[in-house]
């Protein structure tokens, strides 16, 4: 992936150590490098400018463990800087760094946010690895070291692009004023962005970098947003200091809502939303060469909302991977920069209005209703879960790889969690008929034994550990689905974010679709936050452990539900994890496995997947000796030869 300088972002980089001494690399005393790999004049050229980057001020109390910043150096030279809570020795709160140099631009930004994304979910800093370690001697020589490998991968990227695009509405919001302020710098509120300002911060360098040229550069948390501070600031709250010159604090309620860089950026974002990226980065190339690089952003804004007459909607196009691309991981067809615009044949698009259709008073408070209300006739397409999800991606599902099974998932969003583009599956990956002798129990559709999907029967959902209320609000979800034509609208997504994990683990088995694939979607953002976070409330392992030793009843509905495979494998398994680490508490869960596993069995083995992933969850948690005797004991009993 070869940067704008044609270096590679893999080669290695210089890096510094920072941290509070009596006596740093210079002889003085406080916050300073005490190792690196440079010589002592190139290490002072680079601290100059350092010196303002590398502290965090740790004075509030909404003070984050860590942050992490890419930022710009005089010489037009750059920084990656990771800095972590430390106790000075002075007993002070501080804090350490770990630098890496990046004089010729060679690390994009879009790697450092996978970076920042990988470090808050799995650690090891800016390399992965964790070295060197902030506690490394003084004055020790430190070698070259690269940034996190698995900040190139294109399944984390499209990862935390389909998180961007679950942040439509701020991603809009951001993106209007960095194209109305050119040449400005921005800050932005926690309040407003949430913990997690990656996923807004990757929508808008992905389409800012076509339409509102300017720096990338960023920290995930300041206190101040003085000049000298990255492009992009999160601030817990607004300083007490005046909006600095050539700076925008952004608050989203106070944004105007009808100029032409709102209206442009929300044709560019319902676009990012319901096109694959492959083709909203050919879009916008063009775009590109058709303004021509001394354009300003208005002229940018007014390109995209220019006429286009007889446009039409493109049809999803699979581009090659690529390692030279300067803003993605893909190369693709141009589509034409026209078609973003408001054709003539836009008023029979298929896009239409839901939200102000259902919105009502009973809905739960909006935070952002004081601009929704007036935007919303063109936002449709950011509640349209099926236009978003059915894009193409090139070169794979836009999922978690297989080498990435366990890793990739979402921290929670509201309503609905991290939805990657799926592709179509091809003829030939469509599951044939099972057909097998007696000795192989055949599930080719959901077992007779099981004819609750569907009905909304309470006593079904009580066994499964639902709760009324979880039952109630899905029930109202699954009705509002059916007077939208099976859509998921805003309305369907609060019902869904109401019901309790419990009763969305009951649904698994209970719900049919539409309603299942969302349900699947919203369950596994809540089961990966609290995979990560383990804390999981006895009723919701309860339920867990309910749906898995009856998985084999349901499973056809909820393999064929829309949802990637591989999702589905890793909220199973995560859920089958969970229960298996208590399994004290549940004392009949391995031996429920164990027949969940033997029912699968098929002749062509097309649950075998599933299987597998049960059996692995429960080695994971030193279950499998139990799991292996107790699928012995039922095999023999199936045989009849049990003495």
């Amino acid at each position: 992936m070869a940067s704008e300088t044609g270096a590679d972002e893999r080669d290695p980089l210089d890096q510094i150590v920072y941290r509070w001494s009596y006596g740093d690399l210079f002889g003085r005393q406080g916050m300073g490098p005490v190792a690196g790999s440079l010589d002592r004049e190139r290490l002072q050229e680079w601290d100059r400018g350092l010196n303002s980057h590398v502290s965090m001020d740790r004075s509030l109390p909404e003070t984050p463990d860590w942050s992490m910043c890419r930022v710009h150096l005089p010489g037009d030279r750059h920084a990656l800087i990771l800095r972590e809570a430390a106790i000075h020795a002075s007993n002070r709160p501080g804090n350490n760094a770990h630098v890496l140099l990046d004089p010729e631009r060679v690390i994009r930004p879009h790697t450092m946010l996978a970076a920042v994304w990988l470090h808050d979910r799995y650690g090891g800093g800016l390399t992965g690895s964790g070295i060197p370690r902030l506690d490394v001697r003084d004055d020790v020589a430190l070698g070259g070291v690269s940034i996190c490998p698995d900040a190139h991968r294109a399944d984390v990227h499209e990862t935390i692009r389909a998180q961007a695009r679950e942040h439509a509405e701020l991603v809009e919001v951001v993106l209007a004023a960095v194209m109305r302020n050119q040449d400005r710098k921005f800050t932005l509120l926690t309040e407003h962005v949430g913990a997690d300002i990656v996923p807004l911060l990757w929508g808008v360098f992905d389409l800012a970098g076509w339409v509102a040229p300017g720096g990338r550069t960023f920290s995930t948390y300041e206190t101040s947003d003085a000049a000298v501070k990255p492009s992009f600031v999160l601030v817990p709250r607004w300083p007490n200091t005046p909006e600095p010159a050539g700076r925008v604090r952004i608050d989203p309620r106070a944004e105007p809502g009808q100029d032409v860089f709102r209206e442009a950026a929300r044709v560019l974002v319902r676009r990012y939303g319901e096109w694959s990226w492959a083709e909203m980065l050919g879009t916008l190339r063009e775009l590109d060469d058709a303004v021509g690089t001394d354009a300003s952003n208005l002229d940018r804004a007014n390109h995209v909302l220019g006429p286009a007459p007889g446009a039409t909607h493109p049809i999803p196009a699979v581009g090659p991977v690529s390692r030279d691309d300067p803003a993605g991981e893909m190369d693709s067809p141009v589509v034409g920069w026209s078609k973003l615009g408001y054709s003539q044949d836009s008023a029979t698009t298929e896009y239409t209005d839901t939200w102000t259709q259902e919105h009502d008073e009973q809905d739960e408070p909006n935070p952002w209703a004081e601009y929704l209300d007036r935007e919303a006739p063109d936002r449709a397409g950011a509640y349209d879960a099926r236009a978003r999800r059915d894009a193409p991606v090139a070169g794979d599902s836009g999922g978690a790889s297989s080498a990435w099974t366990g890793r990739v998932g979402s921290g929670p969003s509201v309503p609905g969690p991290t939805r990657p583009n799926r592709p179509a599956p091809p003829a030939e990956s469509v599951r044939p008929e099972a057909t097998g002798s007696v000795n192989r129990p055949e599930l080719p559709q959901d077992t007779s034994a099981w004819s609750a999907r569907g009905r909304w029967d309470w006593d079904a959902w009580y066994d499964l550990m639902a709760t009324q209320d979880g039952f109630t609000a899905l029930r109202q979800a699954a009705e509002q689905m059916a007077e939208n034509g099976g859509r998921e609208t805003l309305r369907v997504g609060k019902a869904i974010a109401r019901a309790d994990t419990g009763s969305l683990a009951a649904a698994l088995l209970l719900v049919e679709s539409p309603l299942l694939e969302a349900v699947v979607w919203n369950l596994a953002v809540r089961v990966d936050h609290e995979y990560a976070n383990p804390r999981p409330e006895w009723r919701s392992l309860r339920a867990y452990a309910e749906v898995l030793v009856r998985l084999h009843e349901g499973i056809a509905t909820l393999a064929d539900c829309g949802v990637e495979e591989e999702l589905l494998h890793t909220l199973l398994g995560r859920m089958a994890r969970m229960v298996a680490q208590d399994s004290d508490r549940f004392p009949h869960f391995v031996a429920g496995v164990a027949g969940t596993v033997m029912r699968l069995r098929t002749f062509d083995g097309g649950w075998r997947r599933y299987q597998r992933v049960l059996v692995h969850a429960m080695s994971s948690a030193d279950c499998y000796g139990l799991l292996q005797r107790e699928c012995g004991r039922l095999m023999f009993e199936e045989l009849d030869i049990t003495p």
